[in-house]
């Protein structure tokens, strides 16, 4: 016969505390969490504090979809002074549209290269300067704050970030800014874009930067350093299967790169939308209708990863008699199939309307 239980003894506690969970439960849980919380999250536990650290979590966030958007416009007024306009993508429940989104400038806005970090955008002066500056605007508040100086001299032509660590190439390498920014926190972009003749990108812990007819590659992992590893760019040319594949030498300007979903995109100037396989080191041509419809090379666009797909803007229908031009937005979704991944154009349509004579400065998806 079973004892009756004692009804003065507290029930037994179940251990529900988070670091009871298999460690990818909790790192899918903390890449959830905003990074502006990670100060408190050390001070909790050393476990927590090693996990905030962890390479692993900057990674899984950088996968988290996409879904805040930020262009930013320019122009040149009449008295030689600039202006700059950022807007937001904001979606309906059957079209989109950029609003203006205030914020403060960035004294050298139009002179920098820009990283999206977290819910910050990084503003990097790309021209000699000692102490190299560094602007952060705070998407959330739309306020703009001066970072630390740079400790040396930096010619910033393109950026990048692996693991955390943001690296800036100068003068034909790249150096760690993570030992020239102390204490500041720095996390993968979600999506980087500038107007410079230096298109990178941040693609499986590696940096991609494409010119016309090669790709530097920089990888930290196997104790390259500061050199850089150069190849030549090829497409690989699919043609009748009894022929066999053949590499064809890729010697093309591009006019943007863009990494999609794990996949590094890019707008060649006769070759089109093309994506890099990894695997074999080469260009492969989107499967496509609409991309001739919707790249243009040449022409000034500006490209980010928007909830999973590739957001490309433009700039159609000059008015003559308001002096203002569209902006036209085109938005590919991708699917792969075997070893060819298709382009469908999901959305396209007007999102702004803006003086005529407008630029794109800076893009950046988040």
């Amino acid at each position: 016969m079973c004892s009756a239980s004692n009804p003065e003894q507290p029930p037994p506690q179940k251990d529900n505390h988070l670091l009871s969970l298999p460690e990818d439960i909790v790192l899918s849980c903390l890449a959830r969490v905003p990074r502006n919380c990670n100060l408190n999250l050390t001070h909790v536990s050393k476990t927590l504090r090693t996990f905030v650290s962890s390479p692993e979590l900057n990674r899984l966030r950088s996968l988290l979809p996409k879904s805040s958007l930020y262009v930013c416009f320019y122009e040149i007024n009449d008295n030689a002074t600039w202006t700059h306009r950022w807007l937001t993508l904001e979606k309906t429940t059957t079209e989109y549209r950029l609003v203006l989104f205030p914020c403060q400038h960035c004294p050298f806005m139009d002179r920098s290269l820009a990283a999206s970090v977290g819910s910050e955008i990084y503003f990097l002066w790309k021209h000699l300067r000692y102490p190299s500056d560094l602007w952060i605007l705070d998407t959330r508040s739309g306020k703009l704050s001066l970072g630390p100086s740079m400790k040396a001299v930096l010619r910033s032509e393109a950026v990048g970030v692996i693991d955390g660590k943001i690296y800036v190439m100068g003068f034909d390498r790249f150096e760690d800014l993570d030992e020239k920014i102390q204490g500041q926190e720095k996390v993968p972009p979600r999506k980087w874009y500038n107007n410079t003749y230096n298109i990178a990108a941040s693609l499986e812990r590696k940096i991609y930067m494409v010119k016309a007819g090669g790709i530097s590659v920089y990888n930290p992992r196997e104790g390259e350093g500061e050199r850089m590893v150069r190849m030549v760019s090829k497409r690989l040319a699919e043609s009748n299967p009894r022929e066999g594949r053949r590499k064809e030498k890729l010697d093309e300007a591009v006019s943007w790169v863009c990494v999609v979903e794990n996949v590094l995109y890019a707008c060649y100037c006769s070759s089109g939308l093309m994506w890099f396989d990894t695997k074999l080191n080469v260009w492969r041509r989107v499967v496509s209708r609409y991309a001739e419809e919707a790249c243009h090379f040449g022409e000034q666009q500006a490209v980010a990863e928007y909830e999973g797909k590739l957001a490309v803007f433009e700039f159609v229908n000059h008015d003559l008699v308001n002096n203002t031009e569209s902006v036209k937005m085109f938005l590919f979704s991708f699917h792969t199939v075997g070893e060819k991944i298709l382009g469908t154009i999901e959305w396209s349509g007007i999102v702004a309307t803006v003086p005529y004579g407008s630029q794109f400065l800076h893009c950046s998806g988040m």
